[in-house]
């Protein structure tokens, strides 16, 4: 989780308000699974104690930039994603303006488990610590923390970002923990990264909003990338471009279950954009922001300014979708991306061209 910054480029364990930087595989509610020792690993007060303590040491790694002390709280996509965006303002030689934040608990979603991994999720609304903090939406997050093992740490692998006012409700049981998510329903939650790379495609070639809705792309506190509008900017501006996303390597989907029936599903997605001058007469001018205007625009500093022929964008998409009773549909409530990479095909330029703003899922 980065600093505090309103900026829509920027979120998760990083930011209280931004959407900016999966999981190292299970799930959190399949911790009781295999040999046990029959001791409950974690408890909601014990999980709700953690947050606070990481919190902290979140604002001291957001304050250095410190991609070592990130690596003590995160891993996962969640420490792809937020030491992504350290290197960026390193490369850039720029440091973010930088407010100190914690997360306000709403819930946590703890399930009795007696074997390692174990895992349990806090959610909460991001609130700065400082009196005269910037202003902005009221911002969510769902971070997933994950132990390996009782000499192993406590670290978030997990955190797309959620509108403040709409913090999914846990389902509890006795004692407070969240009832296990049953077979059939983790079945159906397994599908739903499959799924949601088939609706982006369907999006991008057809223009089918599909499972989505229109405010999924335009959200404050957070937003999921446009393959649609990136397409049609691309050719607009004399480019062709691809959207190409895919599911993790490494499933690392998280099922939490959540009132009324529903289910909260986690995931990470990993997303190429390929952007392709169709002339070479016309080939793509990079440059590189002003940062004091547009801190979350550091990762085009991953590529040089010149003129390119081909560049790819490639990174990382969490998104939080809520599983409805029958599983038979979904809604996306929240998500986290970042650039992680950026390569391109230097050439010489012919003509002046577009700038490099052209990719636009993660234009700030």
């Amino acid at each position: 989780m980065a600093a505090l910054v309103l900026t829509l480029a920027l979120t998760g364990c990083t930011s209280p308000s931004s959407p900016r930087a999966g999981g190292s595989g299970g799930r959190a509610d399949s911790g009781n699974r295999g040999a046990s020792s029959g001791r409950v690993l974690v408890t909601p007060d014990a999980a709700r104690g953690l947050v606070g303590p990481t919190m902290a040491t979140n604002n001291r790694a957001n304050a250095a930039l410190s991609s070592s002390l990130l690596a003590s709280y995160e891993a996962g996509s969640a420490f792809a994603l937020d030491n992504s965006t350290y290197a960026a303002d390193r490369t850039a030689k720029y440091h973010p303006p930088y407010t100190p934040f914690t997360v306000s608990l709403k819930a946590v979603g703890v399930t009795r488990q007696v074997s390692w991994p174990a895992r349990f999720l806090a959610l909460g609304t991001q609130r700065s610590l400082t009196k005269n903090g910037p202003a902005g939406p009221s911002c969510g997050t769902a971070l997933l923390f994950q132990k390996t093992s009782a000499s192993g740490r406590w670290h978030i692998v997990l955190e797309p970002s959620l509108d403040g006012h709409q913090i999914p409700k846990v389902a509890t049981a006795p004692g407070g923990y969240a009832p296990a998510v049953s077979v059939a329903r983790l079945r159906q939650a397994d599908k739903v990264p499959k799924q949601a790379v088939k609706a982006l495609m369907a999006l991008e070639t057809s223009g089918r909003l599909g499972p989505f809705q229109r405010s999924d792309f335009t959200g404050q506190c957070w937003q999921l990338p446009n393959p649609r509008l990136d397409v049609a900017s691309a050719e607009a501006s004399g480019f062709s471009q691809r959207d190409l996303f895919s599911t993790a390597s490494r499933p690392d989907t998280a099922t939490v279950a959540l009132a009324g029936g529903r289910t909260l599903v986690i995931f990470t997605l990993g997303f190429e954009d390929e952007l392709v001058a169709t002339a070479s007469s016309s080939p793509i001018a990079w440059s590189h922001p002003a940062l004091a205007k547009n801190p979350g625009a550091a990762w085009m500093y991953f590529l040089g300014p010149g003129t390119y022929s081909q560049i790819v964008e490639r990174g990382e998409l969490e998104v939080a979708v809520e599983l409805s009773p029958s599983g038979r549909s979904w809604r996306v409530v929240g998500a986290y991306s970042g650039v992680t990479s950026l390569k391109g095909h230097r050439v010489k330029a012919t003509s002046p061209g577009p700038t490099g703003t052209i990719l636009t899922s993660y234009r700030t």
